[in-house]
């Protein structure tokens, strides 16, 4: 009864046998589309946590004054920013300001760095300070002050633009512009 079985089971196999092969064929390929697209898929989320890990932040401007005293002849600017870390890794950023101004009748720019200790106890005590440097955690934001001390040769210069830039170690910038500040004078 066995030999009749194998007979007719190879007799069956002989007369479909294209049947079988277009069976196995169409099989095979389901298997491989499927196998494609889980690999795109997994590639796609490669892709998107890649780009996660790369440094990327971003600056606004909520608000900008320029400062003086009647006991200084210094002046400065300070800048409410708000810097958000899109990135899922951590980074220190660097707050600087550049400031396009005339010079006979050229547009000239002169770099500046934030210093925390310009910050005068009596009249910032009660507004959140950014230190020299910034320390952002994974897809974060902060909210702060910065201040810059301006130059004596800018004084009596007409200033066209100020440009608060924020850089990370590995030179990734953010800047965000302003061509008007307000004035604060105080009488002391």
């Amino acid at each position: 009864m066995a030999i009749i079985i194998v007979k007719f089971m190879t007799d069956l196999i002989k007369e479909n046998s294209v049947i079988i092969g277009i069976i196995i064929s169409v099989v095979t390929l389901v298997i491989a589309i499927r196998q494609i697209k889980i690999s795109y898929q997994k590639h796609k989320m490669d892709k998107e946590d890649f780009i996660s890990k790369k440094p990327n932040f971003s600056v606004y401007l909520d608000n900008c004054y320029r400062m003086s005293y009647n006991s200084s002849k210094s002046i400065n600017v300070l800048f409410c920013i708000m810097i958000i870390n899109k990135s899922s890794y951590r980074n220190t950023v660097i707050p600087k300001l550049e400031i396009d101004y005339l010079k006979n009748g050229i547009t000239r720019t002169i770099k500046l760095s934030h210093d925390k200790n310009l910050f005068h106890k009596k009249y910032h005590s009660q507004i959140d300070t950014f230190d020299n440097s910034i320390q952002l955690e994974p897809k974060d934001m902060k909210y702060g002050w910065i201040i810059f001390q301006i130059p004596e040769i800018l004084k009596n210069k007409r200033i066209e633009k100020y440009r608060v830039i924020i850089q990370d170690g590995e030179n990734n910038i953010s800047k965000a512009e302003s061509l008007l500040i307000k004035d604060i004078h105080y009488d002391n």
